[in-house]
């Protein structure tokens, strides 16, 4: 948690993203994206897809599909508990 902290701060100093209160939460907050960096969005998934392909450039198709399987579960992004 405290990774995703040190760069949600970063974002959020160089204007990429903002907190919102949660209506249905007094005790959370939202993180949204700025309109600084919706309208860098494509420019921000291209250089995402280029650091993908250069860390995996060493993976087969199979390899690469278990490490993002992986890192999705790691990251909680699946529904498999």
């Amino acid at each position: 948690f405290i990774i995703y902290s040190g760069i949600v701060q970063n974002l959020e100093k160089k204007g990429f993203v903002e907190y919102r209160n949660n209506p249905n939460h007094a005790r959370s907050r939202f993180i949204v994206p700025t309109p600084k960096a919706l309208t860098m969005r494509a420019e921000l998934e291209a250089a995402g897809s280029k650091l993908e392909k250069i860390l995996t450039a060493e993976l087969s198709e199979k390899e690469r599909l278990q490490l993002l399987t992986l890192l999705q579960k790691m990251l909680g992004l699946t529904e498999e508990r």
